[in-house]
């Protein structure tokens, strides 16, 4: 089962299936794509902001999941629980922890609700690789996502 089938049960809203453009504009960019995604984001009622990734690195030696939060409120608590439950679920040996995001994170540095970004796993990595393109793992991870967000929602009162 797929994060958006998930979200769809639980009443919730998939703004990106893929990595394709929401900017309707014949002159593309990326900078504008980001933008956009943050407006469609600010512009939606008690909006919560998870974006999926899949992590890259030089050599093939770091692994696992790493999870980033934005300043706005709330996002240290979102990341925190779901890095805790990524880390617990699949990647009990991780030593990371939830990091503060950099200002060079356009959408995470220009939201001011609770935001994330997940890194599911390291493509460089053999085995994180093997594990991401399997389709159990991939329900997996959108389980754990999930619930790490519904956890949030559950000890936070958001008006």
């Amino acid at each position: 089962m797929e994060l958006k089938d998930i979200l769809s049960r639980c009443d919730h809203t998939l703004l990106r299936q893929d990595d394709s453009t929401l900017c309707d504009s014949e002159d593309y960019s990326e900078h504008r794509d980001l933008e956009h995604r943050t407006e469609l984001t600010c512009a939606a009622l008690n909006p919560v902001y998870i974006s999926i990734h899949q992590n890259d690195y030089p050599t093939s030696q770091p692994s696992g999941s790493q999870v980033i939060y934005a300043a706005g409120e709330g996002s240290r608590e979102l990341g925190s629980i779901t890095h805790d439950n990524l880390a617990s679920a699949l990647y009990p040996q991780s030593r990371r922890v939830a990091e503060p995001a950099t200002k060079r994170l356009y959408i995470l540095s220009h939201l001011s609700c609770p935001a994330i970004l997940v890194e599911c796993g390291f493509v460089s990595n053999a085995i994180d690789l093997e594990k991401l393109k399997k389709p159990a793992y991939q329900t997996s991870l959108a389980a754990i996502m999930m619930g790490s967000y519904l956890q949030y929602e559950q000890n936070t009162i958001r008006i």
